[in-house]
């Protein structure tokens, strides 16, 4: 039995994964792949010996994962690009492999996580913010397996007699501005609402914590609550926990995990029908200078510098527009179903 040396196994490594980028420029995705591998094998037993050899083994298991994305064998490209982090977790490149792989199967959200997390590595920033755009972009279309399990809930009361509970509404709570405020949520009874439904309409808090509080509160007081942020509450202001702590990269981040942190405590923020042809729809919606026509543009002045939107101050308003334009085309055709108006 041949014995190969360290060295002997480095430099076969190498030959084959310079072979496997010539096949993978080329176009031969599984001449690729085979070579990958052998890359990999060859060096298997002794990459963690070395945090050399762990990059090398990491560049071999990114390089397969593009291959398998270019055949958009979405499930291996994505187990190689976590083997690739797993090997090297501060380098950039293996990020995008998962940000790439997680896009591919449709999972824009944790795409566009993934791609901010590679943003803030070294050499990761400007192939992140490049590449995350069409994650960002895929998400108001609300075809994910996150964002349909989300969906789903639009039509669970639709059978419900039309005036079976009552629907209150109440916005500018700003819970985290005063002790008296929170008293007064609290305060609000246990009992007398737990059949209605309630819909906060923006500026619950200045914070994701604060937004938390006050949704868990209105929770146990009513049996549905509806949510949707206004611009204090997508704020990420300095020196706060959302800032120094959760460090939201910006005010999608925080929205995505706003819609995460709804789903644990049963608050929503997608539309739904709560009885029959009665619909609660919140709806996301931005400032828009270009409805001005006699000064449409505003200069150098922001309308709140404290949000943060990657689309662009001006941008934000047409990104929400199409994620709304999902629920208003669902209602029109189920009106239109119906024979109404």
């Amino acid at each position: 039995m041949e014995f190969k040396s360290v060295s002997d196994r480095q430099a076969e490594a190498e030959s084959r994964k310079a072979k496997g980028n010539e096949a993978l420029k080329a176009g031969d995705m599984p001449l690729a792949i085979a070579l990958y591998t052998v890359s990999i094998s060859a060096i298997k037993s002794i990459s963690e010996t070395s945090a050399a050899l762990k990059q090398n083994a990491a560049i071999y298991s990114s390089n397969r994962s593009a291959a398998f994305a270019k055949l958009q064998q979405w499930h291996c490209s994505l187990g190689d690009a976590q083997e690739a982090l797993r090997l090297s977790p501060q380098w950039h490149k293996a990020h995008l492999r998962i940000a790439a792989a997680y896009l591919g199967q449709g999972h824009a959200e944790h795409a566009y996580k993934t791609y901010l997390q590679a943003a803030d590595l070294p050499a990761g920033y400007h192939e992140a913010i490049k590449e995350c755009v069409h994650a960002l972009w895929q998400i108001p279309r609300l075809e994910s397996p996150l964002a349909q399990k989300r969906v789903a809930r639009f039509d669970q009361d639709r059978m419900r007699p039309k005036g079976w509970c009552r629907i209150f509404a109440i916005s500018d709570v700003h819970i985290d501005h005063g002790s008296a405020v929170m008293t007064w949520a609290e305060g609000i009874s246990d009992k007398e609402f737990k059949n209605d439904i309630l819909m906060v309409a923006g500026d619950l808090g200045d914070t994701f914590n604060a937004i938390k509080r006050g949704l868990m509160i209105f929770k146990k007081k009513f049996r549905r609550v509806f949510y949707t942020p206004g611009n204090h509450d997508m704020w990420i202001r300095p020196n706060t926990d959302d800032s120094t702590k959760k460090k939201f990269k910006d005010s999608i981040d925080k929205l995505l995990a706003m819609l995460d942190m709804c789903d644990k405590i049963g608050a929503e923020m997608m539309p739904a029908e709560v009885m029959q042809d009665v619909y609660v729809v919140p709806l996301l919606s931005w400032w828009s200078c270009t409805f001005c026509e006699g000064d449409p543009r505003p200069d150098n002045v922001r309308y709140d510098s404290f949000c943060k939107w990657p689309m662009g101050e001006e941008g934000a308003h047409k990104y929400f527009l199409q994620w709304n334009d999902y629920f208003v085309r669902r209602i029109q055709k189920n009106q239109e179903t119906r024979g109404r108006k």
